[in-house]
């Protein structure tokens, strides 16, 4: 650990579950059957990506073995050092959420894509969308990640839309307990890395119903997951930068109070997105919140263990250790 001291260990840190480092399968063009676009419209046309919009590029991965993966192109730029942004929030991000196995496209992966068979393309023309992005990829505009497919994946903006059933199974999965808890880890790991793509960090308000993503478990329950973390534009998403601004939305985990004064503002963002869509359900109330606080106290455990863990090897990014140290996690 070298000067640096755990400052008041959280309760947790002896039981925190370790996620190990999983490496994702190697791309090789011999090795694919298929690629498919997600970015279809009803009629089956790509809609392409738009550079001060919501759409990114992604594509499912199927190999010959029937297994798969999802490649995900998101805004580049080597002055956010965003490679490393990225795959710092996706290791933090993981530690609560332990589907998100991100990592980066080697270069020699990137190239792979440009040698798969035309063939594998559905629909056919998505190769040439793929080639125009792997061509503003050499212009640094896009860095490629890779995670595992997840089947069975739904949002609250689908729901709330549909309306009926959908919206009702929105609501009655939302107000568990244990839901309420996971989105409250997540939310203290998007509130420390600068994600505000899901909920604002001033005022609580559900940002992009999109980003509010569950899956589909084997018993037929949903599950949230902390998928799309990573805010390309994000005024706080650097994690090089030391500089620590007064509304990094981080500091809204400095302790139960302002923990406790988030979860009530998150509710209302709650109870207003139902609103706004017309939904009539019942109010989330201050007991929600509560247990949306209680996940936000074992996110910021599952972060100080996992920051303890790499300070051991002085591994730690630079600004992930000066926003641990703003919030009085360790002492110099």
């Amino acid at each position: 650990m070298g000067g640096w001291q755990i400052a008041n260990p959280t309760r947790g840190n002896q039981n925190q579950q370790h996620q190990p480092n999983v490496l994702l399968r190697q791309l090789r063009a011999a090795d694919i059957r298929e690629v498919k676009c997600f970015q279809l419209d009803p009629q089956g046309t790509i809609v392409a990506w738009q550079v001060h919009g919501q759409t990114r590029p992604v594509f499912r991965i199927t190999f010959r073995d029937n297994s798969a993966l999802v490649i995900k192109a998101e805004s580049g730029g080597t002055d956010r050092d965003v490679n490393k942004n990225l795959a710092w929030g996706g290791k933090l991000m993981r530690q609560v959420s332990p589907q998100m196995k991100v990592q980066l496209l080697s270069q020699d992966e990137v190239r792979e894509l440009r040698a798969i068979s035309p063939m594998a393309f559905t629909p056919r023309n998505a190769r040439a969308y793929l080639t125009d992005l792997l061509d503003a990829t050499q212009m640094g505009i896009f860095v490629w990640v890779k995670m595992p497919y997840l089947s069975g994946l739904q949002d609250a903006d689908d729901a709330l839309k549909k309306g009926g059933d959908k919206a009702a199974e929105l609501y009655a999965t939302l107000s568990t307990a244990q839901t309420m808890r996971t989105f409250g880890k997540i939310l203290a790991i998007d509130l420390f890395i600068g994600n505000a793509d899901r909920v604002d960090p001033i005022t609580g308000r559900i940002q992009n119903t999109g980003n509010v993503i569950f899956q589909r478990l084997g018993d037929g329950s949903l599950s949230m997951i902390g998928l799309d973390f990573y805010e390309a534009s994000g005024e706080f998403s650097n994690l090089s930068s030391t500089f620590i601004h007064p509304r990094w939305g981080g500091l809204h985990l400095l302790n139960t109070n302002t923990m406790d004064n988030f979860a009530m503002m998150v509710i209302r963002g709650l109870n207003q997105m139902f609103e706004e869509a017309k939904i009539n359900v019942d109010y989330f109330t201050p007991g929600h919140a509560f247990q949306l606080r209680i996940g936000m106290e074992e996110g910021v455990e599952a972060l100080r263990e996992f920051i303890s863990r790499r300070l051991r090897t002085k591994t730690v990014q630079q600004g992930v250790l000066a926003r641990a140290v703003r919030l009085n996690w360790y002492n110099y």
